[in-house]
């Protein structure tokens, strides 16, 4: 098993910054990946498993990130029309 989160360790940080696979990187201890990855017996396995958590994630990043730009181009479109 131990080489088995080895290749799962290196996808994500291959993957580090698409589909939250950082959290995995950052906040996830080898005991507490291989309770998530539970009976995967694929690295492909392991990696459906780890974006039941991840996906989640980067969408709500995602609509954090639209809800910040939309809200500037609101702020800068108000700003223009009243001169400020």
């Amino acid at each position: 098993m131990t080489q088995f989160l080895e290749q799962l360790k290196a996808y994500a940080i291959a993957h580090y910054n698409e589909d939250a696979w950082d959290v995995i990187v950052e906040c996830y201890t080898d005991h507490e990946l291989a309770a998530l990855v539970g009976r995967a017996s694929t690295l492909q396995g392991a990696i459906r498993k780890c974006l039941a958590v991840t996906k989640p994630i980067a969408e709500q990043r995602l609509m954090h990130k639209l809800e910040a730009e939309w809200a500037e181009a609101e702020y800068g479109y108000e700003k223009h029309i009243l001169g400020m």
